[in-house]
């Protein structure tokens, strides 16, 4: 009610303060009596900041403005594209529309390599041989060369295990693998000058003659040439041809080579039986190469007593192989026949048995003084008579073309 006392409590960074007041309504307002004195009541936070819940910096935890609030600007923020806004705060990746392409080095090995380059733009910049980017020796020793005169190497060449480099001014410095001998030469320039080098713990001095550190394995180091010594660690420059040189001396020859056109070789079959040398210098399958003349085929052996039976559908040998001879029995006569070829055609072989093994009398004597090659059943199986059932019928093959019907007992 009016005239009573109102108590007014403030509050900032270092705390709570309180007023008690007296005040008298007027025209749509409190009037304070009197002007009111705080006294500070007790400590707190007081969290400022922007209070502004439509700034960009806008913190829901602050008590009191600072006066801290900044505006949303919103823009593309990635700066890959044309559009890039330095001054946006809010990224629209929908105003983001051209892609700039990323230029650099894109070798991996270089000192200025980028790995976000898309294009390469030739500025690689590499590390001189032996040294890493920071001008210190990737691995070895370091060889420090100088000219004691003062007079200059005048652009002197140095070799060092085959690299060579070029000193200038009056020293010049070069990393050397240390791992086995390590072999070094160097030419001054146009005039002699005395120069003294240290390397590893050893110095020394010298003009132009090639040096060398530690006990060296010398031989053609060359791993293409004919005589290379993969022990060797210094080349003493005895590489004879390479490899690719004698391929192409070999292909020369060969080009220059005349063949003489093979004169076939023929052979005349008699009947009964016949020992051939298979003369084509491939093999191939004994079933397709004598498909021409199966007529007059009864069977086929090799040395190892393998058979090719055309009647019962049974191939044992394979293929002919290049140089064997074999045995042919035959019923009839071929006059200057040559061994055919099939181009790799194969036959598959079906397992038959012929109408006359069907009918033929069973025998039932075990004398058997020839060389069994297979058992089949009447279905043309191969079968262990041992394993059959009392008075199956089967046919027993023997190596002379002679087939035996037996009841199994």
């Amino acid at each position: 009610f009016e005239g009573e006392t109102l108590t007014v409590m403030a509050q900032n960074d270092l705390g709570v303060y309180v007023s008690d007041v007296t005040f008298m309504y007027s025209l749509n307002a409190i009037e304070v009596v009197q002007n009111p004195v705080f006294e500070f009541s007790c400590s707190g936070d007081a969290t400022s900041g922007c209070t502004d819940d439509t700034a960009f910096n806008y913190n829901a935890d602050a008590s009191f403005d600072d006066g801290s609030c900044i505006e949303i600007v919103v823009g593309c923020m990635d700066g890959h594209y044309e559009e890039y806004d330095a001054s946006a705060n809010t990224n629209n990746i929908d105003l983001c529309i051209n892609w700039i392409v990323e230029e650099g080095c894109m070798y991996e090995t270089a000192c200025n390599y980028n790995e976000e380059a898309e294009q390469d733009n030739g500025s690689c910049e590499f590390a001189e041989e032996g040294f890493d980017c920071d001008g210190n020796c990737a691995s070895g020793e370091l060889l420090t060369m100088n000219d004691s005169w003062g007079d200059g190497w005048n652009g002197a060449a140095l070799t060092i295990n085959g690299v060579d480099y070029t000193i200038s001014g009056i020293s010049g410095t070069a990393c050397v693998d240390t791992d086995g001998c390590v072999a070094m030469s160097w030419t001054p320039g146009s005039y002699d000058v005395e120069t003294s080098w240290s390397f590893a713990g050893q110095e020394g001095s010298g003009g132009s003659d090639p040096s060398s550190f530690g006990d060296c394995t010398t031989g053609c180091t060359d791993p293409i040439a004919e005589n290379y010594d993969s022990t060797a660690e210094l080349d003493d420059g005895s590489c004879g041809s390479t490899w690719i040189e004698i391929a192409l001396s070999l292909q020369t020859q060969l080009d220059n080579f005349e063949c003489n056109e093979a004169t076939p070789i023929l052979v005349d079959i008699v009947y009964g039986w016949n020992i051939l040398g298979y003369t084509l210098p491939y093999s191939q399958d004994v079933a397709a190469t004598l498909a021409d003349i199966l007529d007059v085929i009864t069977i086929v052996k090799n040395n190892a007593a393998e058979i090719y039976w055309p009647e019962f559908g049974f191939n044992g040998i394979g293929d002919f192989i290049p140089g064997q001879g074999y045995q042919i029995k035959t019923e009839g006569v071929i006059n200057q026949y040559q061994w055919p070829d099939v181009s790799g055609e194969r036959l598959e072989m079906i397992p038959t048995v012929p109408q006359w093994a069907i009918d033929m009398e069973v025998d039932i004597h075990p004398n058997d003084i020839r060389t069994l090659v297979k058992v089949v059943n009447m279905l043309g199986q191969e079968v262990n008579a041992a394993d059959q059932f009392s008075g199956e019928v089967l046919l027993y093959l023997f190596n002379d073309g002679t087939v035996e019907k037996k009841i199994v007992e």
